[in-house]
Order: C-alpha cells, then sequence, then structure tokens
C-alpha cells in the first residue's frame, strides 16, 4: 500500500510537472530507433496535433542525441514541436518513478494521455506494464493472443495510430476503466505465474503418459 502512495504522489508531480495546463500526453518507454517502426509513432503525433497542439510527447529512454532528433525530423516533425512538444528524458532505473510515469496517464478518475509502444522488438514488456499499471494503452504491430487484442480494443495497425490515440483522448473516463479492467483481468488470468506453471504441469504430464 505505501507503494501504492508513492507512485500515486509521483504521478501527480509529474502531472504538474509535464502539463501544468492540463496537456494531453503520449508516453513512449524505450530507445528512438527507426528498426521499431517508430516513424508510425511520429507521424501519427503530427496529426494528433492537428486536433490537440499541446499535446506533450514524453520519449522516457531517449537522451535526445543528434541523431535521435534528426530521425524525427525526418519523420516530418519540426524542430520547433521537437523543442516546443516532445521530452527527452533519460532512462529511469527507479521502479517506483517508471510506475508513476504510467499511472499518471489514468489517475484519480481523470484521463490524461495514453502508452504507445510497438508489440515487435522486445517492446511487449513496455506493453504489459501498461496493463499491469491500469493505464490507457495503444500497441502497434502484431500480437499472437487474439483474446488479449480484443479485451483491450486498443491494438492499432500502425496506419491507424492516430485513430487510436484520439478515440482514448475522446473517451469518456468510465469506457477506459471498463477496458483497461478488462485488459487486466485478462492478462492477469492468462499471464500469471500460477498459470505458466499449470500449463507447463499439464504439458510434462501429456509427455509422460505419451506412448513411447
Amino acid at each position: 500500500l505505501s507503494k501504492s502512495i508513492e507512485v500515486d504522489e509521483h504521478a501527480r508531480q509529474f502531472i504538474s510537472h509535464y502539463t501544468p495546463n492540463k496537456e494531453k500526453i503520449i508516453l513512449y518507454i524505450g530507445r528512438v530507433e527507426e528498426l521499431k517502426g517508430l516513424k508510425f509513432l511520429f507521424l501519427a503525433f503530427k496529426n494528433i496535433l492537428l486536433k490537440y497542439p499541446s499535446t506533450k510527447l514524453l520519449l522516457v529512454g531517449s537522451f535526445g542525441y543528434a541523431e535521435e532528433r534528426k530521425f524525427i525530423q525526418d519523420c516530418g516533425i519540426s524542430d520547433k514541436t521537437i523543442n516546443t512538444n516532445i521530452v527527452f528524458i533519460n532512462w529511469i532505473k527507479n521502479d517506483v518513478l517508471i510506475a508513476a510515469y504510467y499511472r499518471m496517464l489514468f489517475l484519480d478518475g481523470k484521463v490524461n494521455g495514453v502508452v504507445v509502444t510497438p508489440i515487435a522488438y522486445r517492446a511487449f514488456m513496455v506493453f504489459m506494464n501498461a496493463i499491469a499499471m491500469k493505464s490507457p494503452v495503444v500497441a502497434f504491430g502484431e500480437i499472437d493472443d487474439s483474446k488479449l487484442a480484443t479485451a483491450s480494443s486498443l491494438l492499432a495497425h500502425p496506419r491507424n495510430i492516430f485513430n487510436c490515440i484520439d478515440d482514448i483522448f475522446s473517451a469518456k473516463p468510465s469506457e477506459i476503466k471498463r477496458r483497461t479492467d478488462n485488459s487486466y483481468e485478462l492478462a492477469k488470468n492468462t499471464y500469471s505465474l500460477e498459470n505458466y506453471i499449470e500449463k507447463h504441469v499439464e504439458l510434462y504430464e501429456r509427455l509422460i503418459k505419451a506412448p513411447k
């Protein structure tokens, strides 16, 4: 409980710091690399700014190096937008602070933002962390769990990221809560350690009983 309170306190501080005027937030956690398909995120961000001009894109795990900025510029994002709407945040090792970044997106009954992450290229853990924190999340790419995709209703084709983000920004908090709760319960039942062990025990028993 104390950890949860600490996470919430940091989340409120982040909201005050990054969005003092209640700007919308898009959160990306990971390095900025072309091979992750991030050009689709930045193309969607351009369109989001047309509808929500003050939106902030927080890049956690990015240092804002010249090569990262050049890649973002090559995606059609201007220097002015990079300096005004994009925040580069060095990698964070503190688990409480990382949790607070997820938490601030849906806190105190308010939808403040969304996690956007590719499913492929080792980013599945970000997707699962967002679900565990009950944060709104848009994941783009392929996922082999159709049940989870159906429950979250937040999986996007790379070229449809904008519509999914816009859907979250415009949805009522009660609808976002329904989606995040559904995704959390399904993920907990599907990916829990107990479920993992049970499946492996069943497999082991089948192998023992299989004719030699």
